[in-house]
């Protein structure tokens, strides 16, 4: 069995029809505990490879916790053929950074500061799992305080 970043450097997403609001449920039981999930699949099967989202996933919400004292709420939903996983935070946002920038590999929000062992190679990955399968990362200040950082994979075909 090759390893997730194996099929990434290859392209080859495992597609799985699975429902995605249970696998987020189990991952985040399993991870984190009492963060609320906001599913807008109303129960809705996906074709996605739920190892490569699965540690995508993993990295954002590895993300809130170190930078921005965890996450508020995991959100799901499907818009135009690509399902989105979007992981909501109370923290500092990102300021004046360059978001685009921030899912290159070594990049980090707070003027290139190192916290911990963070490589700034998170959001690369999470990037690479998107395109992976179709879609795109993406990040945003919230209005109300706080980031929001995501990714899509399209399923609205079988091939990414």
């Amino acid at each position: 069995m090759r390893s997730a970043s194996a099929r990434l450097d290859f392209g080859e997403p495992n597609r799985k029809l699975l429902p995605v609001g249970e696998f987020v449920t189990d991952l985040l039981e399993r991870s984190e505990g009492s963060v609320p999930l906001e599913d807008g699949t109303a129960g809705a099967t996906f074709a996605f490879d739920p190892t490569l989202v699965g540690r995508a996933l993993a990295n954002l919400l590895g993300n809130a916790r170190t930078h921005a004292g965890g996450a508020t709420s995991v959100r799901i939903f499907c818009q135009a053929d690509r399902l989105h996983f979007e992981v909501r935070d109370e923290g500092p946002g990102f300021g004046d950074a360059d978001v685009e920038a921030l899912f290159e590999p070594f990049q980090r929000a707070h003027h290139g500061e190192r916290i911990g062992s963070a490589l700034g190679l998170g959001l690369a990955l999470v990037a690479r799992v998107a395109r992976a399968q179709g879609g795109a990362a993406y990040a945003r200040d919230r209005a109300d305080g706080g980031a929001c950082v995501g990714f899509s994979v399209d399923v609205g075909r079988s091939d990414p």
